[in-house]
């Protein structure tokens, strides 16, 4: 379901990117970025509860390096994952207004 969403997203933009932005791509953006926003604060809010530095001390090697790796890499994307989730709502709520307009 989230894989249909974003790349309907990914066509839109396309199409918006050549278009003028006027009320008409409004309507056509609003309805698609307004569940987006909400989907990905749930993503991030699944992975801010997968803490795995506690798991990696049970493994050594390859295994230990990977979860360390995994869990580093959280670390770097929840900031952006919640920023980039407040961007979809702020601009769902800009797509949105331009549409009633």
């Amino acid at each position: 379901m989230f894989r249909r969403r974003a790349t309907v997203v990914c066509v839109i933009i396309g199409f918006a990117a050549s278009a003028n932005a006027d009320q008409a791509a409004c309507k056509i953006y609003a309805p698609v970025l307004e569940p987006l926003g909400p989907a990905m604060r749930d993503v991030a809010t699944g992975l801010e509860g997968q803490d795995t530095s506690k798991i990696s001390e049970n493994f050594d090697g390859e295994q230990r390096a990977a979860l360390e790796k995994m869990e580093a890499l959280r670390k770097q994307l929840l900031p952006l994952l919640k920023a980039y989730a407040d961007q979809i709502e702020d601009t769902a709520y800009v797509m949105k207004k331009c549409a009633r307009d």
